[in-house]
């Protein structure tokens, strides 16, 4: 006995074959399970992410150019994160989002 179900993926109406149907293509279910995994590994990487130690650097001396180096790692590192909030996971985007504005306004605060 068939029954209609609505596939949480698409949305569309299908008939479904089976009492367990869930899904109404292989490439519904195949889409749910990629975004699984995706969030699955975001969730994953922030964890590491927050747990990292620090990488030690060993300081230099206040030069101008040394600061005005620092200054451009930093907006290169902001650069970096909004370029990688575009293509990655919607959890892990605000994160990346989030870091890269703290940067901007750190460096708006500054005068820089």
């Amino acid at each position: 006995m068939e029954t209609i179900k609505t596939c949480p993926v698409c949305g569309s109406d299908f008939a479904a074959k089976r009492s367990t149907a869930v899904y109404c293509s292989p490439a519904c279910r195949k889409a749910s399970q990629r975004k699984r995994q995706l969030e699955e590994d975001s969730g994953h990487l922030i964890q590491v992410i927050k747990m990292a130690p620090p990488r030690p650097v060993k300081p230099k001396p206040a030069t101008v150019d040394n600061i005005a180096d620092a200054v451009m790692m930093a907006r290169a590192a902001s650069t970096s994160l909004n370029r990688y909030a575009l293509s990655c996971a919607p959890a892990l985007r605000a994160v990346c989002l989030k870091a890269a504005l703290g940067i901007d306004e750190a460096l708006s605060e500054a005068g820089l």
